[in-house]
This record gives C-alpha cells, sequence and structure tokens, in this order.
C-alpha cells in the first residue's frame, strides 16, 4: 500500500507523511508536535526543516490550519545562533556582507534586496544574455497582463479552480522569464494550492481555498507593481 501523502504547511511540498511532522491543535487549546500521531485534535504538516516553521509562521500557514500562534520564542529557537557563534562568527560574516555590498553593482544590490521586482540579471538568462531580447519579453508579458487578471477574476468569481490553477501557473513561468522572481513564487504558492485543491486530501481543500482567496489580491497587487516598475524603468509602452 502507497504511504499516505501530506503538504508541507511551509513548503507547501507533498512529502510522504512518515517524513513530516503533525502540529496539531488539541481540544484543550494547546498546540504540540505529535511525533507519533496519536493525538486527537486538528492537524497540520510541516518538514524537519526549520527554514518551512519560519515559512509557516511567516505567511500564518499553521495559525490558519490549527487556529493558533506558534510561539515566537519556538521559531527563534530553531533559527537562531548560539552564543558561542554569536561571539566568534556574526561579527565577520557581517563585515563580509558589508564589504560585498560596498562592491556590487548598485542594480544587483536593489534586486537582492528587494526594491526591485524585476531581476534583469535573472531575465537575462533566460533571454539568450541580450537586452533587447529581455525587453521583447518584457513587453510581451505587460501586453498579456490585462487579459491574464481578467481569465484569472473570472475563474475566482465562477470559482472554477482548475482554470485558476491553469491561469495562475502562467503568471508563474512568464514572470520568471523577466525575472519577476518574487511575483514567480507568490504565484507558485497559489498554483500549488490550486493542484492541491483539486487533487490532495479531501481535509485539505477548505484550506487551499482559503489560501488562495486570501493571497489572490496580493499577488494581483505585484502584478500591476511589477507592470508599472517596468513602464517606468525599462520604457515599457503597452
Amino acid at each position: 500500500m502507497a504511504e499516505p501523502v501530506r503538504m508541507c504547511a511551509g513548503c507547501r511540498g507533498h512529502f510522504e507523511k512518515k517524513k513530516l511532522i503533525r502540529v496539531v491543535r488539541t481540544p484543550e487549546h494547546t498546540l504540540l508536535l505529535d511525533a507519533k500521531e496519536k493525538a486527537s485534535g486538528r492537524g497540520a504538516y510541516i518538514c524537519r526543516d526549520p527554514e518551512c516553521l519560519k515559512k509557516a509562521r511567516k505567511s500564518r500557514a499553521l495559525e490558519r490550519m490549527v487556529q493558533k500562534y506558534l510561539p515566537a520564542g519556538l521559531v527563534q529557537a530553531v533559527g537562531s545562533q548560539s552564543s558561542s557563534e554569536e561571539e566568534h562568527g556574526a561579527a565577520p560574516q557581517a563585515e563580509a556582507k558589508e564589504e560585498t555590498a560596498q562592491t556590487e553593482p548598485k542594480e544587483t544590490q536593489e534586486a537582492a534586496s528587494g526594491s526591485y521586482l524585476i531581476d534583469q540579471e535573472a531575465g537575462l538568462k533566460f533571454c539568450g544574455g541580450t537586452e533587447p531580447m529581455h525587453l521583447r519579453f518584457l513587453t510581451m508579458f505587460c501586453q498579456r497582463k490585462e487579459a491574464v487578471q481578467n481569465k484569472l477574476e473570472t475563474a475566482m468569481r465562477e470559482e472554477n479552480w482548475k482554470d485558476y490553477t491553469t491561469h495562475i501557473h502562467a503568471v508563474k513561468s512568464t514572470s520568471l522569464s523577466i525575472g519577476g522572481t518574487q511575483l514567480s513564487e507568490a504565484a507558485k504558492a497559489l498554483e500549488m494550492a490550486g493542484h492541491a485543491y483539486l487533487e490532495g486530501p479531501e481535509e485539505e481543500k477548505e484550506w487551499q481555498l482559503s489560501y488562495i482567496r486570501e493571497h489572490h489580491a496580493e499577488v494581483m497587487e505585484m502584478y500591476d507593481a511589477l507592470i508599472e516598475e517596468a513602464k517606468g524603468r525599462f520604457g515599457i509602452e503597452i
């Protein structure tokens, strides 16, 4: 018999249940890690990677699934350095980062810091390394935006999650090809929620729809902002 598969609330990947940790909210309204999966209550699953715990807390995924905040101290504990590491390792790392920032071009610094939604260097990799081709792809991306958004809004309104998943997949792929890595990642999360709703366990369907409904508007705002950046920064005309 195939091993049951569950979705990680952090990275949203699907893995065998035995490889994940179950987080459960008990009837007494306490939150615990259920290693033996015997505790009663509403549960969610998460990878054994501390980064997934951070992502789940940042996106409020576990909060929505178990209706309980994770203690801030727990997230700090799994991601923090020991006092020895802080004493001997933190300062050199900080100095190295500062030195790197001074030598990197402003364009690279802006993209790395998240000030820009379009990472031109990443986009050039998909365009043969030529700026004219990148601008051509970027123009096509901008010109298609209204039609794509209309299709997404129609699918949302009609609750046609199959079409929604197809259209948000297109946003994920095309935004990556022009260097819109942040938008691509945000669209990817919506796409994965759509696939999980269509193909995943029945007990997770309600949460998947909640994720899409909660995050759709902010992803569309990011979409709009990327288009405005393309117009102002690259002179794209639609």
